[in-house]
């Protein structure tokens, strides 16, 4: 009349006489006696096992609370089919090291492991997962970015902002999301992102993360891919469109292409795989540019037009360990109908007083090419290699002299550092 399997610490005869009195772990078989009469049974003793969790969710926003309808408890047997759902009075409840109760309302962003105790037995670790309510929290004044959209999301609440004195940290863990159809993050920013080697990805739009970093302003070991085009007027990079101050550590691959185009204006025209132009009190270093696409600039005379692995126009420092790899399909190229034309693997156009202490470009089948045209016909010159290595570390080509109007500004230079070296004072 009863299971032959049963917990010998739940097991109870109502009708008669149970012998052994008390069932302990080992009893393999029972005697029971009743109006005189008695049979024996066999019994398997099971122990509790272990115990389960099953929460549902496991993503929750600050604010929110994890209550008891999320989470269901299971004692689990030894002879792992028995289980049996358990009370959660019966239970205490830990959030990483600090014991809770339910409900339990989170108020800080982060990664938790929640742990159940029953009957001096601990589940494993069930982890959750915490998000801000817009990606990012305030810390002191300054900024975490903690889901993948945060970035993007920061800096659209301050469209104004140019965050100076203001630290925005990013965690390496994440691979964050950023569009530049309508806007750069910033038009100017001047304060500090630190990316910890985490990876933004830059969809396409008008210009890299930022418009122009100003004085004081820092970029620092962010890895960004361009996985949309960028194409904008007068200076785009992935990073900025220009640099006053200080990029550190930042490796782009130029995935689709970062281009300024014929179209977008007038003036003198920049692309670059960091930066377009890097000005006076710019500072570039240790950074890595992989070209698998294109770095482009066109003008339709007017003015110059600059592209550089680093930097279209550098009047500042690119130092350190710099290196520019422009893979098979991949190039770095300025053309003009009217007017000059400077291609380079690491810079277009190294300015006044401008530092280049880093290159050549290397490659195997990429290219980089300077063209300049006049109605007569064009003048070309570039470097095709492979890979790219032999070519000089200065310039190929020389200004070139229209003879109907003597114009010497029309010209195309191209190499593997710096297509054109104007009265800058360039390292090696």
């Amino acid at each position: 009349f009863f299971h032959p399997c049963c917990r010998f610490d739940r097991f109870s005869v109502l009708l008669g006489v149970l012998s052994p009195g008390t069932i302990t772990d080992g009893t393999t078989s029972v005697t029971v006696f009743y109006g005189g009469k008695q049979t024996a049974v066999s019994v398997e003793c099971i122990t509790l096992d272990h115990i389960s969790v099953n929460l549902t969710p496991r993503e929750y926003t600050v604010d929110e609370e994890l209550i008891s309808s999320n989470v269901t408890v299971k004692a689990v047997y030894s002879d792992t089919i028995t289980t049996e759902t358990i009370e959660l009075d019966n239970c205490s409840f830990t959030l990483g090291t600090t014991p809770i109760t339910l409900p339990y309302k989170f108020d800080t962003a982060g990664d938790y492991t929640l742990m159940v105790t029953y009957d001096d037995m601990t589940s494993d670790p069930v982890n959750i997962h915490v998000k801000d309510k817009d990606g990012y929290h305030e810390d002191n004044g300054n900024y975490v970015v903690t889901e993948p959209e945060g970035l993007q999301k920061l800096f659209a609440a301050h469209p104004t902002n140019d965050f100076a004195g203001k630290t925005i940290t990013l965690d390496k863990n994440l691979a964050y999301t950023v569009d530049t159809t309508d806007r750069p993050l910033a038009e100017t920013f001047k304060g500090e992102l630190h990316g910890n080697g985490a990876t933004v990805t830059i969809t396409g739009g008008i210009q890299g993360l930022f418009n122009e970093i100003g004085t004081g302003g820092k970029v620092l070991n962010v890895d960004i891919e361009v996985s949309g085009s960028i194409s904008g007027g007068g200076h785009v990079g992935a990073v900025a469109g220009s640099n006053y101050g200080t990029i550190q550590s930042c490796d782009v691959t130029v995935s689709k292409q970062i281009q300024v185009d014929s179209n977008s204006g007038t003036g003198a025209a920049y692309s670059g795989g960091i930066v377009g132009q890097n000005k006076s009190g710019g500072n570039i270093s240790d950074c890595e540019v992989i070209v698998n696409s294109t770095i482009s600039t066109e003008r339709n005379g007017g003015a110059a037009a600059y592209a550089g692995g680093i930097a279209g126009d550098n009047s500042g420092w690119i130092d350190g360990n710099c290196t520019v790899t422009v893979k098979t399909g991949g190039s770095i190229t300025a053309t003009n109908t009217d007017a000059a034309a400077c291609a380079g693997g690491i810079v277009g156009d190294n300015d006044y007083y401008g530092s280049v202490d880093c290159g050549p470009a290397i490659g195997a089948d990429g290219s980089i090419c300077a063209n300049a045209y006049q109605d007569e016909g064009k003048y070309i010159a570039s470097v095709t290699t492979t890979p790219i290595t032999t070519g000089t570390t200065g310039t190929t080509g020389t200004a070139v002299k229209w003879p109907d109007n003597d114009q010497d500004w029309i010209y195309a230079y191209a190499g593997t550092k710096w297509g054109k070296d104007f009265y800058g004072q360039p390292s090696g």
